[in-house]
């Protein structure tokens, strides 16, 4: 037993770097059946994010709302930020339309429609993934900048892929 903080542990300590990566890609389908893909920036995981996923782990209880099933898009070019708890500009906030896990991966995927979620001529320039269906609440997972910014008619369609990958496999 130990005496003192200076002494050597009696339990066997390991520190590693959990990797989390992930990416996003867009797909619009206008009104005449064209399909476009819009590039977007890397993910990147927030600071409350991280903090979720190692409460999650741990089997934390957050709160109400606590699984991660909804997106939402926005209008702010803020630079993204780990430390960014809200999107700046968002306009819209939807529950997830497909979600995937395989092994060590996520992927998400949520459709927004120009004229269906009343965002038509709204110049879409950022997403989140968050644990609460309202705006401005909840805890937001990540936060993404379209490197190409687009905008959607009353009949376009969006189908924004999110994914992120826990570890290097």
């Amino acid at each position: 037993m130990r005496t003192s903080v200076n002494e050597p542990r009696d339990v066997f300590e390991q520190t590693f770097a959990l990797l989390l990566s992930g990416g996003a890609e867009v797909e619009v389908v206008r009104g005449d059946g064209r399909r476009e893909a819009i590039p977007l920036a890397p993910n990147l995981v927030t600071t409350v994010g991280m903090n979720f996923l190692a409460q999650w782990v741990s089997s934390y209880a957050i709160g109400t709302n606590s699984q991660m099933a909804y997106m939402a898009i926005g209008t702010a070019t803020t630079v993204a930020s780990i430390n960014q708890t809200t999107l700046p500009g968002e306009v819209v906030r939807k529950a997830f339309s497909a979600v995937s896990v395989s092994a060590n991966s996520w992927t998400v995927v949520t459709t927004f429609g120009g004229g269906s979620d009343s965002i038509a001529n709204v110049t879409i320039t950022e997403a989140g993934i968050f644990n609460h269906a309202s705006s401005a609440q909840g805890i937001m997972y990540n936060r993404i900048l379209v490197s190409s910014q687009f905008t959607l008619a009353n009949s376009d369609i969006a189908a924004i892929r999110i994914y992120s990958a826990i570890g290097s496999r």
